[in-house]
């Protein structure tokens, strides 16, 4: 699996061919810039939901502590 990954990998790399070219950048776009643009915007969203997810989870550990010592109106003030 691992040597397929590589293959693939490198075959990505080799793909330079411009598809198009942005005249206000001065710059050809290939297959490779775009498959490397994708794969970043794709970390991006994938670690601002984990940690979004992680903020929420602890938002609601701090609303259950508040409804267990009978706070339970504070804590619907609050959030």
């Amino acid at each position: 699996m691992r040597i397929g990954l590589l293959a693939g990998i490198t075959w990505i790399i080799g793909i330079t061919k411009p598809l198009f070219d942005i005249e206000a950048l001065d710059h050809s776009v290939s297959v490779k810039d775009i498959i490397l643009l994708l794969g970043g915007l794709f970390l991006i969203m994938k670690s601002t939901l984990e940690i979004g997810s992680i903020k929420w989870k602890g938002l609601v550990w701090i609303r259950r502590k508040l409804k267990s010592l009978n706070l339970g109106l504070l804590s619907y003030r609050l959030f």
